[in-house]
């Protein structure tokens, strides 16, 4: 498995730059959608690596991976997309799903508070 570490779990930067562009009441809007769609992907996440289903693991890593991209959470992008070039290998895919799971509460967490 990869490190990682390097990655932030919330992109300051990215989030400020979009907020510039969209406003307060907007990005509001976005961050609070995203907890649902990472809570809802990673429930089907799980059922896919319990009943080893190849191709709706790797949709679901696919589907966290986009979310957690363009709602500035490199840490947890990076994450789904290790999880999901291991989509052929449940066991694996298994072993991530405890960092994955942990990120994306973290993720979620750091994006409760730039709702404010």
């Amino acid at each position: 498995m990869t490190n990682h570490d390097e990655y932030p779990i919330g992109s300051e930067h990215e989030l400020e730059e979009i907020r510039s562009q969209v406003g307060d009441e907007v990005l509001a809007e976005l961050l609070s959608m995203a907890p649902d769609t990472i809570e809802t992907h990673m429930k089907n996440l799980l059922e896919a690596i319990k009943s080893e289903n190849s191709d709706a693991l790797y949709l679901a890593a696919h589907t966290i991976m986009g979310t957690a991209g363009s709602m500035f959470a490199p840490k947890l992008a990076a994450i789904a997309k290790e999880m999901e070039s291991l989509s052929k290998d449940t066991s694996a895919a298994l072993t991530l799903f405890t960092t994955l799971e942990k990120t994306a509460a973290e993720t979620i967490l750091w994006w409760q508070t730039k709702m404010a």
